[in-house]
């Protein structure tokens, strides 16, 4: 069985948007098909997790520093809460893994170098 992402579309971009915005340098690169974990070469290809906590289907904004909350409630979002599900799929992914560690060799190497 495969699960739901861990995290949800929605919640992607607003994570380096709320970074851009405070003149941070962050970059989001889409893994299509990569799971959580897919840079962990000791998970298989695959593997379902059913009583994991996952809130794929939460909208979550930064309303200050470190200040997440349901744009919905104005609540602090937090595990249980309404919109957390359980389940989901982790799993190893080779190419994933290999696409993200250049991107972060790129980003050090334009950051780092004078």
């Amino acid at each position: 069985m495969v699960g739901p992402p861990m995290t949800g579309p929605r919640s992607r971009p607003a994570a380096s948007t709320s970074l851009q915005s405070a003149g941070v340098d962050a970059r989001m690169i889409e893994l299509p098909g990569a799971f959580h974990a897919f840079d962990v070469p000791t998970l298989p290809g695959s593997l379902y997790l059913p009583k994991v906590q996952n809130g794929a289907r939460c909208r979550v904004v930064e309303r200050a520093p470190s200040d997440f909350v349901d744009p919905e409630t104005g609540r602090p979002a937090v595990s249980g809460g309404p919109c957390v599900g359980l389940g989901a799929t982790v799993g190893y992914d080779a190419s994933a893994q290999r696409v993200a560690a250049a991107a972060v060799k790129e980003f050090l190497r334009a950051t780092l170098t004078p």
